[in-house]
């Protein structure tokens, strides 16, 4: 059984990945500094969780057109319905060049982020109970 699969194994677990997001006020996230444990958020660099939950979670939302902070929006969706978030620093992976970051021009990067915060925190902004700092 691989680590991933171990770390999934608790019926509360819901996603487990590599690196993990903390926040105690939803209007900024920030690296859990090479911790590992229980997190706010999960980055999709690696983002493993269970077939079956998509059943009770559901799937990604669709009003995001570019993938940055989807990864926190859907990790949301697991905490909602009452599941923890794992990090585990440990994992063995190799992160690349993300070329469809990299082949953006810095401002429609930090535009195209910046809406897709927005309908984060449109869903999200009042849901603080979510947060492990609460």
């Amino acid at each position: 059984m691989s680590r991933i699969e171990k770390l999934l194994l608790p019926d509360d677990v819901g996603v487990v990945g590599y690196a993990g997001l903390k926040t105690e006020t939803l209007l900024h996230f920030h690296d859990g500094e090479g911790e590992s444990g229980d997190v706010d958020a999960m980055q999709a660099y690696c983002f493993a969780f269970k077939r079956k939950s998509i059943t009770k979670v559901g799937l990604m939302r669709e009003c995001f057109r570019f993938y940055r902070n989807l990864d926190i929006d859907f990790s949301f969706q697991f905490k909602e319905k009452g599941y923890r978030i794992i990090a585990d620093n440990n994992l063995s992976i190799t992160l690349h060049t993300h070329r469809g970051w990299e082949d953006l021009p810095s401002t429609q990067r930090d535009e195209l982020s910046r809406k897709n915060y927005g309908k984060f925190l449109k869903k999200w902004r009042n849901r603080e109970d979510l947060l492990l700092s609460k």
